[in-house]
């Protein structure tokens, strides 16, 4: 199992020293920074990574967050020694936002949004063609940085998809027709909205990331979301993945990534769909071609359960990665072993 996650650049969310999932330049933080790559602060001694290992997460796809455009994706597996040797996708994607969050710390439109990833895109189309020019001094320097326009180059050029993060069905929609435009390679990352515009998602060939169990609206731009959208959509033809509570925003989640699938399965979603999108989908989103699936050739990253992953009442007997068995000691089981005998009175 595997799920879009800060796990590895992020302890505790909310003391700063602790999170290297966004670069901070002031407040609010840039708005185009698509070369920045959490994985460079990657931390596989956290002790969050045994915790999720020990919850049957055997890799995971790291992401940046922050800005219109926040940066560039990891994929590792959880494997014990330096970070370099877990990585098994070095760069997956280039993340954006479109919609509600975007809007208020960045225009307070959301036109402005589009207009600003517009013209990030075009100038590093045109960095992409006139890159001697650029070092000479021969033409005007574009708005972005040079890092930045060169990786939004491998979006352009299809070499990386572009995951948009967004919920309403109007930004689902402006989604679609920013890579149609553009030639992009889209996976789409929330889409709470999405089972609205579900046949216009399958007929363009669009995957998406959603929650499971996303019911209830948090935001304006979320009021149609509901229990039944990731059976929907798979239904409709569109290729699901799902991520656990908290999306990549929350490190400690990675555990509910199977009540995910679960809740998903209890409201329509077909059984082996839910499977695949924990296991094989992720791995195609991202390209990691040898993972999420158990046939000859392929990375034998396992977990033998209990009983049906999916039910609350089993759990993870052996966790192999790389086909060596892992521990399923935490701090966690640490914990519990030093106080469950109390000290005499």
């Amino acid at each position: 199992m595997r799920k879009a996650s800060h796990l590895g650049a992020m302890e505790i969310d909310l003391e700063a020293a602790t999170v290297d999932t966004q670069p901070v330049e002031g407040k609010p933080y840039p708005p185009i920074h698509a070369d920045f790559l959490p994985a460079d602060g990657l931390n596989l001694e956290s002790a969050l990574v045994p915790i999720a290992r020990a919850s049957g997460i055997t890799a995971v796809a790291l992401q940046p967050e922050g800005g219109i455009l926040s940066g560039r994706g990891t994929l590792f597996e959880l494997v014990s020694g330096p970070p370099a040797d877990a990585i098994v996708v070095p760069v997956t994607a280039v993340y954006a936002a479109l919609g509600e969050g975007a809007k208020l710390a960045y225009g307070g439109a959301r036109g402005h949004v589009t207009s600003r990833l517009r013209e990030a895109l075009d100038d590093a189309r045109d960095y992409a063609t006139r890159k001697a020019d650029y070092e000479k001094g021969q033409v005007p320097r574009w708005r972005e940085r040079r890092a930045s326009l060169a990786a939004l180059g491998l979006v352009l050029s299809g070499k990386l998809p572009l995951v948009v993060q967004a919920s309403r069905a109007s930004d689902l929609l402006e989604a679609l027709s920013l890579a149609k435009e553009y030639g992009l390679r889209l996976v789409l990352e929330n889409a709470e909205e999405g089972w609205l515009v579900a046949d216009a998602l399958a007929r363009a060939k669009i995957p998406v990331i959603v929650h499971g169990m996303a019911n209830l609206p948090e935001t304006f731009a979320a009021l149609a979301e509901r229990y039944e959208n990731a059976g929907l959509l798979s239904k409709a033809g569109v290729k699901v993945a799902l991520t656990a509570i908290g999306g990549a925003a929350d490190a400690h989640t990675e555990g509910t990534l199977r009540q995910q699938a679960g809740v998903a399965v209890a409201n329509g979603m077909d059984w082996p769909a839910a499977l695949r999108a924990i296991t094989r989908t992720p791995a195609e989103l991202f390209g990691a071609d040898k993972l999420g699936l158990v046939a000859p050739g392929m990375t034998a990253d396992v977990v033998v359960w209990s009983g049906d992953p999916f039910e609350l009442s089993t759990r993870p007997e052996h966790v192999f990665v790389r086909g060596v068995e892992q521990s399923l000691r935490t701090r966690q089981t640490a914990l519990f072993e030093k106080y469950r005998t109390l000290p005499p009175k």
